[in-house]
């Protein structure tokens, strides 16, 4: 299932109204990043809400399998083994990767909002040029100017799907790449550290948990790591292809 960073659109509510939606869907109030995680057994498991956010969900089959796993385990007085905790959208909201990735998208929502109301501007810059002038133009003067907005018009609606498809995968691509190495980074934790279960904080219905086992900070302190060494690695690439040419 595909899956956003930031679900957002740009939309125009009728033609020289544009509105900017941002879609979130957070537990932190301060915090605009929607999604939330729960690794369990090298699964991540998601769902998409009907608002556009993104919550996460532990499914019914998983939910019964940690249900009889800790019920089995307690009853029996057998050991739960090594548990760990994480917070998800602390690592989305802190990390240097989800930093940057809130940015890029940022920085390209403002750039699509501007090009549509550009748009928008030079459609109502016809329309009113129709209403002041429209009477006293002749048929062919008035067609012409018609012609001119209606096409502008289709234009304007063809921009706008073609910048919500790229933005989409914008958002795609960026949630894909933070999943795919938060992902890595808590199994390679799991299997060094012989951890039996690593579970998201809210998805879990943690209702409490100690610090103790909470590796949130080393999750983050991680990704940044292998972030700027990703990123000293470019730059040196950089630096020889420049330094060649």
């Amino acid at each position: 299932m595909d899956t956003y960073l930031i679900p957002t659109q740009v939309r125009a509510v009728g033609v020289g109204s544009l509105l900017w939606v941002w879609h979130f869907n957070s537990n932190t109030k301060d915090s605009p990043l929607g999604i939330y995680g729960l690794f369990l057994h090298g699964k991540l498991c998601y769902i998409k809400t009907k608002e556009g956010g993104l919550k996460m969900r532990l499914s019914r089959w998983w939910a019964v399998v940690l249900s009889v796993f800790l019920l089995c385990s307690t009853a029996y007085g057998g050991e739960l083994g090594k548990i760990g905790v994480i917070d998800f959208q602390r690592i989305l909201d802190t990390s240097r990767a989800g930093k940057e990735s809130l940015a890029e998208i940022k920085a390209e929502g403002k750039k699509i909002e501007k090009m549509l109301k550009e748009k928008v501007d030079e459609i109502e810059k016809i329309r009113k040029s129709l209403k002041l002038k429209g009477m006293a133009m002749n048929k062919e003067t008035k067609e012409k100017k018609e012609n001119e907005l209606n096409e502008k018009i289709r234009d304007f609606r063809l921009l706008e799907r073609r910048k919500k498809i790229a933005f989409d995968e914008l958002n795609r691509r960026l949630t894909r790449r933070i999943n795919r190495d938060v992902f890595a980074i808590v199994q390679k934790i799991g299997k060094e550290e012989g951890y039996t279960l690593i579970i998201e904080k809210r998805v879990g219905g943690v209702v409490y948990a100690p610090d103790a086992i909470d590796i949130t900070d080393k999750v983050i302190r991680m990704y940044d790591e292998q972030v700027a060494k990703q990123a000293k690695k470019e730059k040196g690439k950089k630096r020889d292809h420049e330094v060649l040419h």
